[in-house]
This record gives C-alpha cells, sequence and structure tokens, in this order.
C-alpha cells in the first residue's frame, strides 16, 4: 500500500491519501506529490495527470478539491469537472464494475471441469477457472471468479462480462436481475415447483393446446429449460436464464406469438410440465 502526500502551500501541511494499487500478486507504493512553488505542474504535466487518474475515484475527488480550494487554480477546476463528469459516465456506464487488485494464483482455488459461458474458448483448451478463497480474502470482486490460460496471468470474470456476452441474445427481453452463479436455465425453470408431464411438441401446433390454459409451465427444451406463464388464456411470460445469466423476461400479446419465440429459440421440439 503507498501514501500519497500532496503539500499545501498556504498552510505547509500534507494531505495523505491511502489508495491500493498492484499487480498480479501483490501492492506496490506509488507517491503523488507537488512542491509548493510549482503548483501549475500539477495540471501541466501529464505524470501528474496520469498520477491522479491511477487514483481511486475517491482518491482522485479528493485531491483536485483540495487543490481546487487552496489554490483556486482554474485548470484545477477544469480539470477536477472534467475528471467528475468522466466518472459519473463511467458508473451510469457499468454501476456494476468493482476496482479489484487481482490475487496471486496461491490466492485462489481451481475449479475443475467448469468455464463459464462468457470466457468458453474452444481455441483456449488449457483455460481454467479460478475460485477466490473466501478464507484469505473477501469482498474485493463482484464474482470472485477469474480464468487463466495455462500458465499467463488471472483475469477476473465481472458481472459486466456475464451482462455483456448474454444480453444480445436476449434482445427484446428486459433482464429482472443480476447473473446467478448458483443456478442453470434448468435449476431456475424448476426452482419454483415441478410437476408431471403434459406432454411433447415437436411444432407450434402441438405445442400451444399443451400451454393454451391459464397457468404456469415448465418446459423443457433440446438443452435449454424455460419457465412459461400464461395469464389470462392468452398473454404469455417467459422467464429464462442460461448458465451463469441474469434472468430475463418478456412478454407476449398471444400463445401463438409466445410459441413462435419458443420454437424459434429450440426448433426441435420438447416437453412440457406441471409446476406442482
Amino acid at each position: 500500500m503507498h501514501k500519497h502526500v500532496l503539500h499545501d502551500p498556504s498552510a505547509n501541511s500534507e494531505i495523505t491519501r491511502r489508495v491500493e494499487t498492484a499487480d498480479s500478486t501483490h501492492d506496490q507504493e506509488r507517491s503523488f506529490s507537488a512542491a509548493p512553488d510549482r503548483s501549475h505542474a500539477i495540471t501541466g504535466s501529464s505524470a501528474h495527470i496520469g498520477a491522479l487518474q491511477r487514483l481511486s475515484l475517491s482518491g482522485q475527488q479528493n485531491v483536485l478539491l483540495h487543490l481546487n480550494r487552496t489554490q483556486g487554480n482554474r485548470q484545477v477546476q477544469r480539470l477536477a469537472q472534467a475528471m467528475q463528469q468522466r466518472n459519473i459516465a463511467r458508473t451510469h456506464t457499468d454501476a456494476s464494475a468493482v476496482v479489484q487488485r487481482v490475487p496471486g494464483i496461491e490466492e485462489v482455488d481451481e475449479i475443475d471441469d467448469y468455464l463459464p459461458n462468457c470466457v468458453l474458448d474452444l481455441e483456449k483448451p488449457d483455460r481454467k477457472t479460478y475460485k477466490r478463497d473466501q478464507g484469505k480474502i473477501k469482498g474485493e470482486s463482484d464474482t470472485d471468479l477469474f480464468y487463466r490460460d495455462g500458465d499467463g496471468p488471472l483475469v477476473p470474470i465481472t458481472v459486466a462480462m456475464v451482462n455483456a456476452f448474454f444480453d444480445p441474445r436476449y434482445e427484446g427481453f428486459e433482464k429482472i436481475s443480476g447473473p446467478d452463479w448458483s443456478k442453470n436455465c434448468e435449476d431456475y425453470a424448476k426452482a419454483s415447483g415441478f410437476g408431471a408431464k403434459i406432454g411433447d411438441y415437436t411444432s407450434s401446433a402441438t405445442l400451444i393446446p399443451l400451454v393454451r390454459d391459464q397457468g404456469t409451465y415448465v418446459l423443457e427444451l433440446s438443452h435449454h429449460w424455460m419457465r412459461v406463464h400464461n395469464t389470462n388464456g392468452s398473454s404469455v411470460t417467459i422467464r429464462q436464464k442460461d448458465g451463469e445469466s441474469a434472468v430475463y423476461e418478456r412478454t407476449y400479446d398471444s400463445v401463438e406469438t409466445a410459441a413462435a419465440y419458443i420454437l424459434t429459440k429450440r426448433g426441435a421440439g420438447g416437453t412440457v410440465y406441471a409446476t406442482g
């Protein structure tokens, strides 16, 4: 861990900020300081700007606001405003992003025979997944999962990565949850009840009669599961997830349009079950 020390030319005091920066195994120390008689260099030097940008978001704001208050430098003011807007935009773009320290390989455990869909690459046969050792480190990642290729560096698997992979696959659907690593499509479809088999279908003509009545159904497709809720005999809501994805939902205005989507999703047919 490093302390960023900034000298106050008017009060001759110090502001100390602790900022976590790291490589793949440990924290490194970095310092950021400005001489009292060279306040102009803070905004004119790309090195100083780069140092500011490497601080945490709160560290950037604290340093810049202090300079703004004590020195009245207009360039500092403009830089503070620009960095604030950048940080706001980044927060709005990806509210789930987490700034984290990537652990060393000794701090994670390998997960046998599992690769999340969002990092699955058949051209990377030596890619493996790792989970943070909760006994050593907690709360530094939004998923606590990582992957690496062979002996390469650990790469965080983030919520943003999961959403970026699955969102385009569910265009027109509303995302009603965050990613869930504890349930796959089958687990989710059966979670609220799973009952007797109603029948098999191979086309819209054979599927529609099975889900025509008001109620909730569990559908087993080819290599996929989903929940289908017929609200009033016509309006049909489909809810589903894939692997580690979020849950996606869409309501269709008729059984026919819902059935057409289901057959588009998996054209080989499937089985309809009751929910209990």
